[in-house]
C-alpha cells in the first residue's frame, strides 16, 4: 500500500490560535467554510508566536502562512483549496485550509463502528487520488508521502505527521 500519513496542526509552546470575530456553526464549517469566507476576520485568541500553521480555537480547522501556501502551489499538490483570512493586529498573510480531496471510510472499525486505534485502513479504489484528502464522515486530514516530504525539507513550522498505519 502507499504510505499514507495524518497531516495536523502541531502543538508548539506559545503557538498562535485564533478565533472568528463572527460566531459560526463550527461543526459544519470544516467542509463548507462559505461562512467563514464571507467572514473572515479573525482575532489572536492566545499565544504569541505565529507559525506557518496556526490554529482556529476549533480542533479541525486551522490556518497556513503564504509561505506554506506557495509551497503547496508550486510542488502542485492536489485535494485542497484556501481563502485569505484578516488577522486583526496582524500584517501576516494567513489562508483558512480546506481539503477537498476524498476517500471512502476507514474500513477497520469495532463492533460500535468506530475506528479501531492503530492501524487505520481504507479501500484504497475509495480515495480520488488526490495527495491531501479525508475519509468519509470525518475531519481527519490525510496526505500521501510527497506533502510530507515536501513540508519536511522546507522547514514549515506547527505541522505533524503520523503514519497512517500507526495511528
Amino acid at each position: 500500500m502507499i504510505p499514507f500519513y495524518t497531516f495536523q496542526l502541531g502543538y508548539r509552546r506559545s503557538a498562535i490560535r485564533i478565533e472568528a470575530k463572527v460566531k459560526y456553526e463550527i461543526f459544519g464549517s470544516f467542509h463548507d467554510p462559505s461562512f467563514i469566507i464571507k467572514n473572515n476576520i479573525f482575532k489572536v485568541d492566545e499565544g504569541r508566536k505565529f507559525f506557518d500553521l496556526i490554529g482556529y480555537q476549533y480542533p479541525w480547522n486551522f490556518a497556513i502562512s503564504e509561505n506554506c501556501k506557495s509551497l503547496l502551489e508550486q510542488a502542485e499538490i492536489t485535494g485542497w483549496t484556501c481563502y485569505p483570512i484578516i488577522i486583526e493586529d496582524s500584517n501576516l498573510r494567513y489562508f483558512g485550509f480546506q481539503v477537498l480531496g476524498k476517500a471512502g471510510p476507514i474500513t477497520n472499525v469495532d463492533e460500535d463502528g468506530d475506528p479501531i486505534h492503530g492501524c487505520t485502513e481504507f479501500n484504497i479504489n475509495t480515495w480520488d487520488g488526490s495527495d491531501i484528502f479525508c475519509f468519509e464522515n470525518t475531519a481527519m486530514i490525510v496526505c500521501a508521502s510527497k506533502v510530507k516530504d515536501i513540508i519536511e525539507k522546507a522547514k514549515i513550522t506547527n505541522v505533524e505527521f503520523e503514519d497512517l498505519k500507526n495511528w
